[in-house]
């Protein structure tokens, strides 16, 4: 019973882990509301807070970073332009 278990959380884990990282993905190349991207960067933080998710924490820095470069450049150029390297936005 404890293998089982065991096998189903890190199915889940892994599952979130490719999650989270396609989530970062998504971002460089897909137009998103705001409020999507407040529920990313929201997912992103949260696995700081646990031990021993180390491979979950490393995609969620990228998602973090992701988000926090998208709200610099639309900070400092406006919503309406695109990232030179991606063609994601935020509305």
């Amino acid at each position: 019973m404890s293998h089982v278990r065991e096998k189903s959380i890190q199915s889940l884990y892994n599952k979130l882990h490719e999650l989270v990282g396609l989530l970062s993905e998504l971002l460089n190349v897909q137009v998103l509301t705001d409020n999507a991207v407040l529920h990313a960067s929201s997912l992103g933080v949260a696995p700081f807070f646990v031990e021993g998710v180390s491979e979950l924490q490393l995609s969620s820095l990228r998602l973090v970073t992701t988000v926090s470069e998208l709200l610099v450049f639309v900070s400092v150029f406006g919503p309406k332009k695109h990232p030179p390297s991606t063609s994601s936005r935020i509305l």
